[in-house]
């Protein structure tokens, strides 16, 4: 439901089978602006650029984690109790699952807004397991082989590939299988040194020289380039910058399905960089082989360097689209948890008293690129299989509109019976 900073006092009642369960949430600290419908302002927000829009949207971006954190937390009590507490623990939330699963690490989010045949997205941003989420919403999740390691990236965080052996296979599923006359789009953020030369970005062919399509980059070029291999030739495209200088760097390559080297295009920071000539392309580069990340495949080619944001679109990306997701505005998230302590008369406690198994607060930090960072806080307590959650009443009871005043805690006096009657709560505040 959406919540506001009026005064207000709202219970939940769900019923969740082969469970028990009241999450009570009480939010702490309200930032220098109130946000008061998140997700609803999230789609206009994004791309302003003034710092007052970044605070607004950095906001609204924290305030939607919190509430899916609840939501999270109200399927299943053990999926926040299972993750471990500090502020030292980093998670995110993914949606590729009923409500969600939690990932360790940073949440990057780019607030570009260019979803439109997006078909994979994988940000990277995980820093341990082996599963590399897709963000694009049709489960093309990848799997990290032999160990690539998470470091910051230029959009949260990123994976760094030795050179040796490590890289992300996707599989092979059917929305990304492109031919030569199927259009598409490949863009990722790499930070790549001079030596790592004949390397593979995004790739999708059997062998080093197997039939297929592979956007790479080649010794004694180091430059961007994108290619079809028929077994015979390779049609290919290129940058004339050098992309293996050891900084970051936006590529982008796209092509448009028309079976021409004419309709290959590759981009550089942004800018359209090379162009294909004219050369008919009437042949088929469909295999079986997964798509790879940081490898020309399997075998060899593997990237030394670091790899972030990668995306694949089922269409070619204008000039335009590729300039707004180069310039596009950077945001943070992630949320941690803490264990609860009560007083003697059952009253939450910031530090100290007995610990309370059954509530956990979740802290959401939420800012954007080199720009400063603010948290949202809240309560979560498990009791039996009711739900309510608590807004911020410091505003006086009664009150309509919404708060005129930055509030940073709620009425000290407020105190959470639960050892009352079977299957109820007393709430009392003064």
């Amino acid at each position: 439901m959406k919540k506001s900073c009026y005064s207000s006092f709202i219970i939940h009642h769900s019923d969740n089978k082969g469970q028990s369960l009241i999450e009570i949430l009480v939010a702490l600290a309200v930032g220098t602006i109130l946000i008061i419908a998140a997700v609803s302002v999230i789609a206009p927000a994004l791309r302003a650029n003034t710092q007052a829009d970044k605070v607004q949207v950095s906001s609204a971006l924290g305030k939607e984690l919190l509430e899916n954190v609840r939501v999270f937390s109200e399927a299943n009590w053990y999926n926040i109790s299972s993750l471990a507490t500090s502020s030292a623990n980093k998670y995110f939330l993914v949606s590729v699952s009923s409500p969600f699963v939690a990932a360790t690490g940073t949440e990057g989010i780019s607030a570009d807004g260019v979803t439109s045949g997006l078909v994979g997205y994988w940000k990277l941003d995980e820093s341990t397991g082996t599963v590399a989420y897709d963000f694009s919403g049709n489960g093309n999740n990848g799997t990290s082989t032999n160990g690539p390691t998470s470091v910051s990236g230029q959009v949260g965080q990123a994976l760094s590939f030795n050179g040796t052996n490590n890289y992300v296979t996707i599989g092979n599923p059917s929305n990304l299988q492109f031919d030569t006359n199927t259009p598409f789009s490949v863009s990722f953020w790499v930070k790549a040194p001079s030596a790592a030369t004949n390397v593979g970005f995004v790739t999708k062919t059997p062998t080093i020289n197997g039939i297929g399509w592979y956007v790479w980059s080649f010794s004694g070029y180091n430059s961007l380039r994108f290619s079809f291999y028929n077994g015979t030739t390779a049609y290919v495209v290129s940058t004339s910058q050098i992309i293996n200088d050891g900084t970051w760097h936006f590529a982008t390559v796209t092509f448009d399905g028309s079976q021409n080297r004419s309709g290959m295009k590759a981009y550089f920071d942004g800018d359209l960089s090379g162009t294909g000539t004219n050369g008919a392309m009437s042949f088929s580069v469909l295999n079986s082989n997964p798509v790879n990340i940081g490898a020309r495949n399997n075998n060899g080619n593997f990237l030394n360097g670091i790899m972030d944001e990668v995306r694949i679109y089922n269409r070619a990306l204008s000039a335009a689209e590729i300039k707004t997701i180069y310039t596009s505005n950077i945001y943070t998230r992630y949320f941690y948890l803490d264990t609860v302590g009560r007083d003697v008369s059952d009253a939450l406690l910031s530090s100290g008293g007995t610990n309370d198994p059954s509530t956990e607060k979740a802290t959401v930090v939420y800012g954007w690129l080199n720009g400063p960072t603010s948290s949202f806080s809240m309560y979560l307590t498990r009791f039996r299989n009711n739900v309510f959650d608590q807004t911020d009443w410091s505003g006086g009871s009664g009150q309509e509109g919404p708060a005129t005043t930055t509030n940073s805690s709620f009425s000290t006096s407020t105190k959470i019976y639960h050892s009352t009657t079977t299957g109820s709560i007393i709430i009392n505040f003064q």
